[in-house]
């Protein structure tokens, strides 16, 4: 049995997630506490950090959530690219930065 940080764990992809990691003991985390085992920011170093100290040893984790801008490429604003960016790409980068 491994120990499996899953975030996003109240979300619909968090929850199909969960239904495949039975066999394991699975820490929830979320940006809402409510449900969760922990609250996280995917895109706060600080939470990151604040979430895997207070975990401790883990093997894995399962990451479900991400928030991403939509609308054409010449419509796109540099704030929703950055919240797209920040979200998507640095957050999963720190999870495994932060996480390892």
């Amino acid at each position: 049995m491994k120990t499996v940080i899953l975030i996003g764990a109240n979300g619909k992809m968090g929850k199909a997630a969960l239904t495949g990691l039975g066999k394991h003991k699975v820490i929830t985390a979320g940006r809402s506490q409510d449900g969760c085992d922990f609250q996280v920011d995917i895109t706060s170093e600080e939470s990151l950090r604040k979430l895997f100290k207070e975990v401790g040893h883990f093997d894995a984790v399962v990451n479900t959530v991400g928030v991403c801008e939509y609308a054409t490429f010449e419509e796109m604003t540099e704030a929703q690219w950055m919240t797209t960016v920040m979200s998507k790409m640095m957050g999963q980068i720190n999870i495994v930065r932060i996480g390892q």
